[in-house]
């Protein structure tokens, strides 16, 4: 951590360091900005997920119980609280 309660992502360009990204004292991780206002905050960048049909889950969604939305091979499916 800095002194200012943060932990900078920085990655090295040619001769200089360049921050790309923090964790601020709110626990905010910030990527494409050190400014973070939510959780998670992305900037001019999307989520890619590699792993063919698996759910982004919403609040406490693990595995096959909560909300949650994914390709299925193309075919957008949603889940509830029950699974289907």
């Amino acid at each position: 951590m800095t002194s200012e309660g943060k932990f900078p992502f920085l990655i090295h360009t040619s001769q200089t360091l360049e921050l790309v990204g923090l964790i601020n004292s709110n626990s905010q991780l910030g990527l494409g900005t050190t400014q973070p206002d939510n959780t998670i905050t992305l900037q001019n960048g999307g989520i890619h997920i590699v792993e063919p049909n698996q759910y982004i889950n919403f609040g406490s969604a693990l595995g096959t119980n909560g909300y949650g939305i994914r390709d299925s091979n193309g075919i957008i499916q949603f889940k509830n609280a029950i699974g289907s």
